[in-house]
């Protein structure tokens, strides 16, 4: 039982119950909430639970919604047609419904959406918990503009920072996308591109009328392994090597034949270049130079020929992870410097990369790592720390804050803190 003070927004600790709550009853004294095992008693004054001898008959038991009384309740018309409607018009069911005695307010659950809590006068809604992913297993990570996107089995989840809105991707009006099997993610103001093992979703902001992008539009591939937008382009990794996707054009560039049936992890642009993490080393286009592709000399580095996991740009340096270990490039000198799976840097193999303004963050099959750039001290941080995961299968820093995604979910540290 989570007690929740509507004025203040105070959540209190939990009260546990000997067994699930199925049901509540709300009295002036305590609170009854019926259970597998019988009926229990929960006293407003001291959160003391003790079990009830009254039958259940006794009790106004508190139940979900009733369709048929939401129809009817003309103050409940907005809520129609029982589900909230978000700006994707992604239609949620509506689990349950009470109203506040003596205010305008009425509160609603919705299925994978939690609580909200409505002004009957305003008819405008606050969403009262948060954190309600449509992704049962985050496996990709990307930022825009104050908001995050957390994708993997089952559908994508935007987190609105600025608004503190949870907004889910998942039943499209023309697609499900818990049938897919999502790989990457990446969005702007413009749209939503999610990267699957069937080819491209592509969803416009504002609408829920998905397109899709795969071979028959000239991808080399429907394998989708990462995703980078830069400008009016989007960059594709896939299985069977890159693509360059002219959005306004809707239109693909192809033709880097040393990149094909060559599987592709990671783009990222900076400085008039583009930088190709592959499972065959590191690659580099040239933006100002017809697209020119050129590959790294070994530098004594046996990465750079082999399987490169990511790849991210800063104001300085490129970035490349390698199971082993992580090698940065020097963008004005070229000189490279390579960090082994070793010493302070004891973080499992590497398996996703970001990196901000101060920090390198690298997602692990046994736990988070961080480079800090200014004092080169290396961090780990496990499920001891507060990791969901040990396994971080993605992760994005932004405004201050890490995100880790994983099988149970996604984690958030407020490193600058």
């Amino acid at each position: 039982l989570h007690p929740y003070h509507p004025v203040s927004g105070i959540w209190y600790t939990a009260v546990d119950f000997p067994a699930p709550i199925r049901q509540l009853a709300f009295e002036d004294r305590a609170i009854a909430a019926r259970t597998d095992r019988g009926i229990y008693l929960c006293d407003r004054w001291n959160s003391v639970v003790t079990a009830s001898g009254r039958a259940a008959s006794s009790f106004d038991w508190a139940n979900g919604a009733d369709p048929a009384a939401v129809r009817g309740d003309g103050r409940l018309a907005f809520l129609w047609p029982y589900a909230l409607r978000d700006r994707w018009a992604i239609s949620r069911p509506l689990t349950a419904l009470a109203f506040e005695p003596a205010t305008s307010y009425v509160w609603a659950a919705y299925d994978g959406l939690g609580l909200w809590r409505y002004d009957l006068m305003t008819r405008t809604g606050v969403q009262v918990t948060s954190g309600f992913l449509a992704s049962e297993n985050v496996i990709a990570c990307a930022g825009q503009g104050g908001r995050v996107g957390l994708a993997g089995r089952g559908g994508v989840t935007i987190y609105d920072g600025v608004r503190g809105q949870w907004l889910q991707l998942d039943r499209l009006f023309n697609l499900d996308l818990a049938g897919r099997e999502i790989r990457a993610l990446a969005f702007d103001d413009r749209e939503v591109l999610i990267g699957t093992r069937d080819g491209i979703v592509a969803l416009d902001s504002n609408d829920d009328f998905a397109r899709t992008i795969g071979r028959y539009e000239g991808l080399p591939d429907d394998r989708i392994n990462c995703l980078t937008i830069a400008g009016d382009s989007l960059w594709v990794g896939t299985d069977e090597g890159l693509a360059l996707y002219r959005r306004g054009a809707r239109s693909v560039v192809r033709g880097w034949q040393e990149l094909r049936h060559v599987i592709v992890n990671g783009v990222a642009c900076g400085g008039g270049r583009a930088f190709v993490a592959t499972n065959r080393g590191a690659f580099v286009i040239d933006l100002a130079d017809s697209m020119r592709l050129w590959r790294f000399p070994p530098a004594g580095y046996a990465e750079l020929r082999d399987e490169l996991r990511a790849v991210a740009v800063d104001d300085s340096t490129a970035w490349w992870l390698a199971p082993e270990g992580l090698l940065g490039l020097d963008l004005a000198t070229g000189a490279w410097r390579r960090h082994p799976r070793a010493g302070s840097y004891a973080a499992g193999q590497g398996l996703a990369l970001a990196v901000d303004a101060g920090n390198v963050w690298l997602g692990t099959d046994a736990g988070l790592a961080r480079l800090e750039k200014a004092s080169g001290v290396w961090r780990t941080y496990h499920a001891g720390d507060g990791l969901l995961d040990e396994a971080v299968l993605a992760v994005w820093s932004q405004d201050g804050y890490v995100w880790c995604g994983g099988a149970n979910g996604a984690s958030r540290y407020r490193w600058s803190k």
